[in-house]
């Protein structure tokens, strides 16, 4: 009866069917209690089909009896741990349909149960983990210690879909990683574009990069060797990762010359979107080339996607910025929207402190500022001839900035929400940044590739940069110390004593 209903749900329902879904749902729920629990969690795992359809009098014909079912299953939470690892990966698939209760019933039965999985149902439970709200620590651990008991069983695809999925989860485990790197060098003969490309987005995910392993060497001699094999897709995540994670391969220029000229002969035939990513990947190596640029920027703005609209918004601060040759074509800033930004916990809490430091006045502080250079920055202040804060909003950022020693830089655009005054040459604009651990390579002090350029785009804009760790900010617990943080921070920043700064 619960195949006919789930084969039922799979159809448009209509008067003629719903009649049927009514008197099997009945027929169901009458023999529930009696049912065995696998046959009980079939009929939970199809709640997401079950709970998609309307009956006569607008509500789901089904909702009721998958509810009451999977209440069932938490009063009989003993014999779960009994379900087959398809099974317990299928409830927790739909596990966010239901209670929290019900989530903690399932969790613990995965938990219980993990020794009894094999290396596939491990990949097949981290997929399903990375694609629901649920997460658990405890879980992720388990799963990770028992997939390296099962290395015996490793086979090459499924490590590759396993690592993207421990990618997509930001888990990391520097043993895993490394047991992986090598077991996935010992496979060359195995080698794919496809597998390897998914190897190198995954460690880009994790930020795991330890050169001593020769992953990324390896990786990046296949490339060399087997670009006529590699789908624009496939490309594009070897570059981002070895950008992301600051890999410098050991011909270097080679390498990417290499790249160039093979991109360059096919460039006109990808679609605006690829030709964006590409530019991107090799822009946070800074090897992106000027016919990339020259095509991506041509345009009077970006694609539309929020997304490709940022990443065009970087490449055209970069070609602004970083390629004194270059000569346009330039993207017109003025039809490209500020980046919005919503601060973390620490940059709410950095900006807070701020405040406080230059005397509780709010407008000597624009937070969560979307800048057009396709950044985001914590805050904003400006500091006047005398390195006294004022207030941001009655100045215009736009224009010509000079950096120390009065070279001309490009013209930097950066759009707030009131445009006044003209910018003094003198004063300073101050970039509040802060770091978490997930700006950084993994157990390293390095920012990823995406952020190391952040900071080199906003300096070369003519911004000093007041940079904040988690770790040193953690450290501040009382208020004074966070204070004399932020004015430590500052005075570094700006090489110069800030007035009017509370003690």
């Amino acid at each position: 009866m619960i195949r006919s209903l789930l084969n039922t749900y799979t159809l448009k329902l209509n008067n003629k069917n719903r009649a049927v879904v009514e008197t099997l749902v009945e027929g169901i729920r009458s023999g529930l209690r009696s049912m065995d629990v696998s046959v009980v969690s079939n009929l939970v795992c199809g709640a997401g089909l079950l709970k998609s359809a309307k009956g006569s009098k607008g509500n789901n014909l089904a909702s009721g009896l998958v509810d009451e079912a999977a209440h069932i299953l938490q009063l009989r939470q003993r014999e779960i741990d009994r379900l087959r690892p398809h099974a317990l990966i299928g409830l927790l698939q739909v596990s966010n349909h239901f209670p929290q209760s019900f989530q903690t019933v399932v969790a613990d039965a995965l938990l219980g149960s993990l020794h009894k999985f094999s290396f596939v149902d491990l990949k097949n439970l981290t997929t399903v983990m990375s694609n629901v709200p649920f997460r658990s620590p405890a879980i992720l651990r388990a799963i990770m210690y028992q997939a390296m008991q099962l290395s015996d069983q490793w086979q090459l695809p499924s490590v590759a879909k396993f690592m993207r999925a421990l990618g997509e989860l930001s888990f990391h485990n520097q043993d895993l990683a490394k047991q992986v790197a090598e077991f996935v060098v010992t496979k060359q003969s195995e080698w794919t574009p496809s597998l390897i490309s998914q190897i190198a987005k995954a460690y880009s995910l994790l930020r795991i990069h330890v050169p001593e392993w020769g992953l990324f060497d390896q990786i990046c001699e296949y490339t060399a060797n087997h670009l006529d094999d590699f789908s624009s897709l496939e490309l594009y995540l070897v570059l981002y990762a070895f950008g992301e994670l600051g890999y410098k391969p050991k011909n270097e220029t080679e390498f990417y010359q290499s790249v160039t000229a093979y991109l360059e002969s096919r460039f006109d035939d990808y679609p605006a979107e690829t030709k964006i990513k590409l530019a991107s990947a090799l822009m946070l190596s800074e090897q992106v080339p000027e016919f990339m640029l020259k095509d991506v920027l041509q345009h009077k703005r970006p694609a539309g996607a929020v997304f490709q609209d940022v990443l065009v918004m970087r490449l055209n601060a970069h070609a602004h910025l970083a390629c004194p040759n270059y000569s346009g074509p330039y993207v017109d800033s003025t039809l490209i929207p500020a980046v919005s930004h919503q601060s973390s916990a620490l940059g709410r809490s950095v900006v807070q402190a701020l405040k406080e430091a230059v005397g509780g006045n709010n407008k000597c502080v624009k937070t969560s500022v979307g800048t057009t250079l396709g950044y985001k920055i914590d805050a904003l202040v400006l500091l006047d001839e005398n390195s006294k804060p004022v207030a941001v909003d009655q100045y215009q950022l736009s224009g010509v900035q000079s950096n120390e020693s009065g070279q001309k830089l490009q013209e930097v655009f950066e759009i707030l929400d009131i445009h006044q005054k003209p910018l003094p040459a003198e004063y300073q604009r101050i970039a509040v940044l802060t770091w978490s651990p997930k700006e950084r390579i993994f157990d390293k002090d390095e920012l990823t590739g995406r952020y190391n350029l952040q900071k080199k785009h906003l300096q070369l804009a003519g911004y000093k940069l007041m940079e904040v760790d988690y770790q040193e900010w953690n450290r501040a617990k009382t208020k004074f110390q966070q204070l004399s943080l932020i004015k430590f921070k500052l005075v570094e920043a700006t090489r110069s004593k800030v007035e009017n700064i509370q003690e």
